[in-house]
């Protein structure tokens, strides 16, 4: 939503938003458009890095420590939001908890507990607040193209990471008529690699063909 200077209007809750890659690039994006942003993470020292980042370059942030797989720290969130900035207009779910190799089903729940029921709590409390205000919103599940490939054909991988982006994605077109009834607009994006920390030693040891390859294989 825009102003008539073209800032926004808008009141932003970027969950996962103190790691330094896609929650903290989202949340400074928001802010560098004029939105003011509610950084949630457990990660208390990465969230206030965040919101410093976003305040030094004149942005509005506040952080709120939440762990998005506790449905009452959600639901605290969302009235944070509400009680510092105003009502409630962007939700991002990019909550992830940290990656757990192996195919083992007890491997799965960190994964399914935080990337995906997180997101469900904070969607359902999400769309609560944008329905009492009346004005509707929009909700972002920030998935991963793991969750499209038909099977791996390597060894390896994140089985209860791609199973709970899954999830996600199915919840946003479950939603979908949101749109419709509520103002609601519900979207994923379903990022590749993302270049972070983690992931950049891996990806810079890679040939031209292996990384031509990977969205396939790895």
């Amino acid at each position: 939503m825009k102003r008539h200077d073209g800032e926004s209007h808008d009141v932003v809750i970027v969950t996962g938003g103190g790691g330094a890659g896609c929650g903290r690039a989202i949340a400074a994006r928001f802010a560098s458009d004029g939105a003011a942003v509610v950084v949630s993470d457990i990660d208390e020292q990465g969230g206030h890095d965040t919101v410093d980042l976003v305040n030094a370059n004149g942005g509005r942030a506040a952080f709120f420590r939440a762990d998005a797989r506790r449905e009452n720290q959600v639901r605290d969130l969302i009235s944070f939001a509400e009680a510092t900035f105003g009502d409630l207009t962007v939700l991002i779910n990019n909550a992830s908890a940290p990656h757990q190799r192996g195919d083992d089903l007890e491997h799965w729940m960190e994964a399914i507990e935080t990337d995906l029921l997180g997101a469900i709590h904070a969607t359902r409390f999400a769309i609560e607040a944008m329905r009492h205000h009346g004005a509707g919103g929009a909700i972002v599940n920030i998935a991963s193209i793991s969750a499209l490939w038909h099977g791996r054909k390597t060894p390896g991988g994140i089985p209860g990471y791609d199973v709970a982006k899954a999830g996600m994605i199915r919840m946003t077109t479950r939603l979908a008529s949101l749109a419709k009834t509520d103002g609601i607009r519900v979207n994923c994006l379903a990022p590749g690699w993302i270049a972070t920390e983690s992931v950049r030693p891996h990806w810079e040891s890679l040939t031209p063909l292996e990384r031509a390859a990977c969205p396939r294989v790895c």
